[in-house]
């Protein structure tokens, strides 16, 4: 945060020292229900972010039973960026707050999409046992699919952000 303070040309060092002593302040002060809350929105998300994987999961299995692979696949890698980028919007204004609470979430993300290649095929085992069909599918290169496709919007912004960084040198 100083740096891009700094970088501010409003900003110089004598504010930036008063600006982070009011938000420690202010985080000190913040009461222990406050704080368990806090924390609480965030493994919330997460959370409900697994929960739209598992329907995600789910709703291509079921479909697959209907549709040609080649469609299940690009159905896979279109809900898989759609949800990524449903996840990567609050991770960005997380990671301006906590970036300790970022760089979980940020790990878990990877684990979540392993985790998915599971789930479906989980899901696509009960399908066929329950609906009494064969499911045309490899759940384990759909699950590698979605994941793949759930990791590449935190990709996109991350390499957009580092580019950001470079300076560029105009003669």
């Amino acid at each position: 945060m100083k740096k891009t303070l700094k970088n501010e040309k409003r900003w110089d060092e004598k504010n930036i020292r008063r600006a982070a002593r009011v938000f420690l302040k202010a985080e000190k002060e913040k009461g222990a229900l406050i704080r368990l809350l806090d924390d609480a929105v965030h493994w919330l998300a997460f959370l409900l972010v697994i929960f739209a994987c598992i329907i995600v999961d789910f709703f291509l299995s079921i479909s697959s039973i209907f549709l040609a692979p080649l469609l299940i696949y690009g159905m896979a890698v279109a809900l898989g960026i759609m949800f990524g980028w449903l996840i990567e919007m609050p991770l960005m204004e997380i990671e301006k707050l906590d970036r300790d609470k970022h760089f979980l979430l940020r790990v878990a993300l990877p684990m979540l999409a392993v985790l998915n290649i599971y789930l479906l095929s989980g899901v696509k085992w009960a399908v066929a046992l329950f609906g009494n069909t064969n499911v045309p599918m490899n759940p384990f290169l759909v699950g590698m699919t979605y994941g793949a496709a759930l990791i590449i919007p935190g990709l996109a912004i991350s390499g957009i952000g580092h580019f950001r960084k470079i300076p560029l040198k105009i003669r």
